[in-house]
């Protein structure tokens, strides 16, 4: 059950909804004591069977192991009842999904610079033996002075974990997915940067490289088809962008 503004949870006072997925709810709630703004994440009530804990359980303890000033950072964590929260730093801005939406006039300049800084810190978590596996524009957040910041690590996992993907489980994005996470197969690092480029590819062009009237479709074109040139798409992109 969703909590509305003015609920306790631990420390927190609640001050509303950020967002909900597929199996987290986000509230911005503020510290009592340090009156500081944070988010707090939740497995959601009506997720907490199977292997989606353990899942919630290994976000919170990877980005524990994660200090970058292009992921967003773990505060803490805490037992609420008989849940886990995660909270957060809360991050004023828009993610690049939504400006990816809307009216961007330095859109080619300042999407390039945003993705340089997802490299960065993918650089910095691959390194450290983790892969994403969900880079997509609504997983960048951009703030008000035009920094990204990576988000939502449900997915992420130190490849030497061994049990975390067993072959045959298709799991991410259907337009961002790597070739080997549409054939189920296990991830390197090269699956996040496959994203990142397919995230690159929407920026300077304006539309996905591989689309479709289902998943189905969508998943087979990662598969079989090449993405169109960009200068085809817009003569104005750069030879050497393209």
């Amino acid at each position: 059950m969703p909590f509305e503004a003015g609920h306790i949870i631990g420390d927190y006072e609640v001050l509303g909804p950020l967002g909900s997925g597929g199996i987290g709810e986000v509230y911005r709630v503020r510290h009592v004591i340090s009156q500081r703004t944070e988010a707090l994440k939740l497995l959601r009530s009506d997720r907490t069977g199977g292997e989606l804990p353990q899942r919630f359980l290994r976000e919170i303890r990877v980005l524990a192991s994660l200090s970058h000033p292009s992921i967003a950072r773990l505060h803490t964590a805490f037992k609420v009842d008989d849940q886990i929260a995660m909270v957060m730093e809360f991050i004023e801005g828009e993610d690049l999904h939504w400006k990816l939406n809307s009216k961007w006039p330095g859109r080619a300049a300042e999407g390039i610079e945003y993705v340089c800084q997802v490299l960065s810190a993918l650089e910095y978590a691959h390194a450290r033996d983790v892969i994403h596996r969900d880079i997509k524009p609504s997983n960048i957040m951009i703030t008000g002075d035009g920094k990204a910041k990576l988000l939502d690590f449900g997915m992420a996992f130190k490849s030497a974990d061994v049990s975390v993907t067993r072959t045959g489980n298709i799991l991410g994005s259907v337009h961002y997915m790597s070739p080997e996470q549409v054939r189920g197969e296990r991830v390197d690092a090269r699956s996040d940067l496959y994203s990142t480029g397919v995230t690159l590819y929407e920026i300077i062009t304006g539309r996905r490289p591989f689309d479709g009237k289902s998943e189905y479709e969508i998943m087979t074109a990662q598969l079989r088809d090449q993405a169109k040139w960009p200068g085809d798409i817009d003569p104005a992109i750069p030879y050497g962008l393209s």
